[in-house]
């Protein structure tokens, strides 16, 4: 999986994030005052520590466990070769859990954590240059090369009407192809698509199964289909109306009709 976009749209904070930083910003405030009641102390999930405020988690988790991690990013960047590896190998899962415990923690400084949680999903983010298009571009070509190696299945997530072609292009090309987007024209032209609603409220999971046993039957009768031609193709003989016989075994060399023929004509030659 992979995404392309510009630095702009992992630089730039929707509206209704900035509101909800907003009310935390202020909610933290009143907290540290006493004017609002913490029913429940905030848990660090890295060590269980409990806070009584957010402020005092967010001052809990950059104090201890941001530090200790600089200090291990600082130590691996002086470790080659196999020291290296098995380092990494060692800190791996203590890394994965400092991710996504920074996640509900740490205010990114840049955007909103975007490219963060599209690699946490296992897509490959790509950014391009900040020009009208590019990112479009950047993905249909992309699109374009996997499909011409083989590719059998093309899930596209976008609402953008511009990525049609490419998507009839994977279609006339017996692709099974998938749109995630709400805009009627992308979804018209797809062998399978979800709304986004389907795909926050889970519905499209059940919806997925279904569609995937679809397309596994479809393949499955298309395979036989073209064997059985294949074999029937194979079980036809070769007829020539003045060879002796009729027919020409499978085994003889079609060439020989013409051994004795002084003229040789060139049966298979169309006059201009």
């Amino acid at each position: 999986m992979v995404a392309y976009a510009s630095k702009n749209a992992f630089t730039h904070v929707p509206a209704r994030v900035r509101e909800e930083r907003q009310d935390r910003k202020l909610l933290d405030q009143l907290e540290r005052r006493g004017l609002v009641k913490v029913e429940q102390p905030y848990v660090c999930s890295m060590c269980g520590r409990k806070c009584k405020t957010n402020y005092a988690l967010k001052k809990h988790f950059k104090q201890l466990h941001e530090r200790e991690r600089q200090k291990r990013v600082s130590y691996l960047k002086t470790l080659k070769g196999k020291k290296r590896e098995k380092f990494v190998e060692k800190v791996t899962d203590r890394e994965m859990r400092y991710v996504e415990a920074a996640r509900t923690v740490i205010v990114p400084k840049v955007g909103y954590g975007l490219a963060t949680d599209l690699k946490r999903a296992g897509v490959q983010v790509r950014t391009v240059e900040s020009k009208p298009q590019a990112a479009d571009e950047a993905l249909i070509k992309h699109m374009s090369l996997y499909i011409n190696r083989g590719l059998e299945c093309l899930i596209l997530v976008s609402d953008d009407s511009d990525f049609l072609e490419i998507l009839r292009y994977a279609r006339s090309r017996r692709l099974f192809t998938v749109v995630v987007g709400d805009t009627y024209t992308l979804r018209n032209a797809a062998d399978s698509s979800f709304l986004w609603e389907d795909v926050a409220s889970g519905r499209a999971q059940l919806r997925a199964r279904d569609g995937l046993q679809r397309w596994l039957a479809e393949d499955s009768l298309r395979a036989e289909l073209q064997e059985q031609y294949l074999e029937r193709y194979d079980e036809e003989e070769v007829f020539f109306p003045e060879y002796e016989g009729g027919y020409l075994d499978e085994d003889e060399d079609p060439n020989l009709y013409y051994e004795d023929d002084e003229n040789k004509v060139d049966y298979d030659y169309e006059p201009v």
